[in-house]
C-alpha cells in the first residue's frame, strides 16, 4: 500500500528503487502459496484450545511472515522466513548470531535510511514457507505451550516444535489468524 501510493497507484515507477521491485516480486510469488495455505486451513481446519476456549486458526499473514512488510519511511515489519536464504535480501540483513537448525538472528535495514532498522529472527533457510507454518500449527495444537493473554485481543505463544526449535507466535483473537510467528532468538 505504501509503494502504491509513492508511486500513484503505480502509474510513477520511476520513484521504484531495486529494493521496491524485489520486494513486489516476492509478494508476486507468494500469492500461488497464500491460496495454499488457505486452502490447508480450510480443508483441516486446526484449532488450540486455551483455558476450556477452542480457537480456531483460519489465516496466515503469509506476506508479513515470509516477505516482511515493507515500509518506505519505517523498518521493515516482518521478514520471518527466509527460504533459499536470498528471499529478503532487499532488507539488507546483518546477522548477529545463528541459532539452532540453520535458524539466524538479523537487523534488517531500510534501504532508503539505514538508520531504520528491525531486529527479527529467521526460520532455516532450507524450510519451505509451508514448512514454516505447519511448524507454527504443530506448536499451537501442543499441550506443552506457554500462553499468554494481551489487553488488545492478542495471544501470545511460546513452544517447541517436534525438532526442539523454540517458536513464538502471536494470534489474533477476532480475525482467527495468526499475525506473526518466527523462531524465538532469545532462546538461542
Amino acid at each position: 500500500q505504501d509503494l502504491a501510493k509513492y508511486t500513484n497507484n503505480f502509474t510513477n515507477v520511476e520513484n521504484l528503487i531495486i529494493e521496491d521491485i524485489c520486494y513486489l516480486n516476492r509478494i508476486y510469488e507468494l500469492q500461488t502459496y497464500r491460496a495454499q495455505i488457505k486452502n490447508f486451513l480450510e480443508t483441516h481446519k486446526p484449532y488450540f484450545i486455551h483455558d476450556g476456549t477452542i480457537y480456531p486458526i483460519e489465516d496466515i499473514a503469509s506476506y508479513h511472515i515470509h516477505a516482511g512488510d515493507y515500509y518506505r519511511k519505517s523498518a521493515p515489519k516482518g521478514g520471518h522466513s527466509n527460504p533459499g536464504g536470498n528471499n529478503l535480501n532487499y532488507f539488507n540483513p546483518q546477522v548477529n548470531k545463528y541459532g539452532p537448525l540453520g535458524t539466524q538472528d538479523v537487523i534488517f535495514y531500510n534501504s532508503r535510511n539505514i538508520h531504520i532498522t528491525k531486529p527479527s529472527s529467521l526460520y532455516p533457510a532450507n524450510w519451505s514457507e509451508l514448512v514454516c507454518d505447519l511448524k507454527a500449527i504443530e506448536m499451537m495444537m501442543s499441550n506443552k505451550i506457554k500462553i499468554i493473554e494481551d489487553p488488545i485481543g492478542t495471544l501470545t505463544l511460546f513452544g517447541k516444535t517436534s525438532d526442539c526449535l523454540e517458536i513464538i507466535i502471536h494470534y489474533d483473537i477476532a480475525q482467527k489468524r495468526i499475525k506473526s510467528h518466527y523462531p524465538d532468538s532469545e532462546a538461542f
